[in-house]
């Protein structure tokens, strides 16, 4: 009898371990909702933060909001535009093919530049060498696979040779 009072603690555990998940959820909805009603006030400073988070990762739900992310209603959230791309990158290595499905002209030496804001050498390699094996484990030749590397080269190149001055 003394185990009863317990049994619901017990049963409540798996709630906390999907904690992260269920904020997801509703920040996922809440971006969803701003996008349909043109109107981004919803979301908060640490939301942007963790929508910024879900990107990096690579969750392929997240990346596909891109276009949208891009424009009004998320333009004037001048910080989380700066960062979008960033984000985008640090995706590229954890989701390449999902990615490359945004690149375009337009936005090809923000994210496959390596745009990261004062880097270590080491970070950069590492990154580097990271994001291109998983760009060239990608199945299908695109366009953008192509240049997305070329840009990633070009970057690494002029890296070095301004390291060696």
């Amino acid at each position: 009898m003394k185990w009863l009072p317990l049994i619901p603690l017990f049963f409540s555990f798996p709630c906390f371990s999907d904690t992260s998940s269920l904020k997801e959820q509703q920040i996922y909805s809440k971006v969803t909702t701003a996008i349909s009603m043109g109107n981004s006030k919803i979301i908060s400073e640490n939301e942007y933060e963790d929508i910024s988070g879900y990107i990096s990762e690579g969750q392929q739900r997240w990346i596909k909001l891109y276009p949208n992310l891009n424009k009004k209603p998320f333009l004037r959230v001048t910080y989380f535009q700066e960062g979008l791309n960033i984000s985008m990158a640090y995706a590229l290595s954890e989701n390449p093919s999902e990615v490359l499905n945004f690149v375009n002209e337009r936005n090809i030496n923000f994210i496959c530049g390596i745009p990261f804001i004062e880097p270590t050498q080491d970070e950069i390699k590492k990154y580097y060498s990271k994001t291109r094996a998983a760009i060239m484990s990608v199945n299908s030749d695109t366009i953008w696979k192509d240049k997305c590397l070329t840009t990633m080269d070009k970057v690494i190149a002029s890296d070095i040779s301004s390291a060696e001055e």
